[in-house]
């Protein structure tokens, strides 16, 4: 399937804007953290010592590769072509377990039903697993962050925070959300819904 119906690309729009948004805000944050770094390293007094620093910075440096890590695993499991295809390939969507997960009314199951064909359907629903799985995605890229942030307030330096927020500043940019692209990506590798 090359292209996605208007009826599908019109219930896909506001998971792509919500997670166009988290992307966006996510560099919001990364602002935030380095604000806060450079607020508290004026006010605080020196209390590690430098072997503690070395320490601190190789504990924390760890953790945010733990997580960088962890970004690229959770990626390859859950938001590749293959993982993707795999949710195509499934059985047809149950909507009445989404309903509950995701507040569908029933209305909205209805119109699902009735304007979406079978193979739209299994796109929806890949498209629903994409939109949580990025927004967890989100979350790890910003962990990263928050490792450099609570480092820097531990160390009292500043800088410290700022190798962490451009970790995560990449990891976001190449990972700009396209909720549809994936998909249709993910059905030309699917014989099934193709």
């Amino acid at each position: 399937m090359n292209e996605l119906s208007p009826q599908l690309e019109e219930m896909l729009e506001p998971m792509e804007l919500q997670l166009k948004f988290f992307w966006f805000v996510q560099f919001s944050s990364y602002a935030i953290y380095v604000f806060i770094a450079f607020i508290i390293d004026t006010r605080m007094k020196e209390f590690a010592s430098e072997d503690a620093k070395i320490a601190l910075s190789a504990l924390f440096s760890l953790i945010a590769l733990a997580f960088i890590v962890a970004s690229f695993v959770f990626k390859r499991m859950f938001l590749s072509s293959a993982a993707i295809s795999k949710i195509l390939n499934g059985p047809p969507p149950d909507w009445s377990n989404l309903k509950n997960a995701h507040g569908m009314s029933e209305s909205l199951l209805v119109v699902i039903d009735v304007l979406l064909p079978l193979e739209e359907q299994k796109l929806l629903k890949a498209g629903m697993s994409v939109h949580q799985k990025h927004i967890l995605l989100y979350g790890l890229f910003n962990t990263v962050s928050i490792a450099g942030l609570v480092l820097s307030i531990l160390i009292n330096e500043s800088t410290a925070v700022i190798p962490f927020i451009t970790c995560s500043v990449v990891l976001n940019l190449l990972n700009f959300p396209s909720l549809k692209k994936m998909i249709c990506a993910a059905s030309l590798d699917t014989p099934d819904v193709a």
